[in-house]
């Protein structure tokens, strides 16, 4: 989720409290459309200068927190993943948003909605949880393996 953070830093907290079913998710969709509304405008600052860059780490930071926590994941792990996460998210889609605009006919506007598909559809994805009990003993692979035959 910190790379969702690196790339839309509203939209990924806003996903995440709704996937823990927080009454902060409203809100939090609210600024994040705000969001996918402003990065278009030309006069929006580089998502790498440090007030960007520094409120994308602390949404990663705070999307594995809420995630971690909800799902009872190691906590310390899970923020300096975010962390980590929000960083390379920014650099890599500040830098393929840029060499697409150079080398392609795609209008910049273009890119930029579909940077948010994918912030969007990676958001979506990341806060699901699939609950799939494992068996160590082995009665689950010999199960599947009786009901293939």
């Amino acid at each position: 989720m910190g790379f969702v953070a690196g790339l839309r830093s509203m939209s990924a907290p806003a996903v995440s409290l709704a996937a823990t079913g927080s009454p902060l998710a409203l809100p939090a969709g609210i600024l994040a459309a705000g969001e996918l509304l402003a990065d278009k405008l030309p006069i929006m600052p580089s998502r790498l200068e440090p007030p960007g860059l520094g409120a994308r780490m602390l949404s990663g930071a705070y999307c594995a927190f809420v995630l971690a926590d909800a799902f009872d994941g190691d906590i310390g792990c899970g923020l300096s993943n975010g962390i980590l996460g929000a960083l390379t998210g920014a650099w890599a889609g500040y830098h393929l948003r840029r060499k697409l605009d150079e080398s392609t006919p795609v209008p910049d506007i273009i890119l930029g909605l579909a940077e948010d598909v994918v912030a969007l559809s990676a958001a979506y994805v990341l806060a699901q949880r699939d609950e799939v009990p494992v068996q160590s003993d082995g009665a689950s692979e010999s199960a599947a393996a009786g009901n293939a035959s």
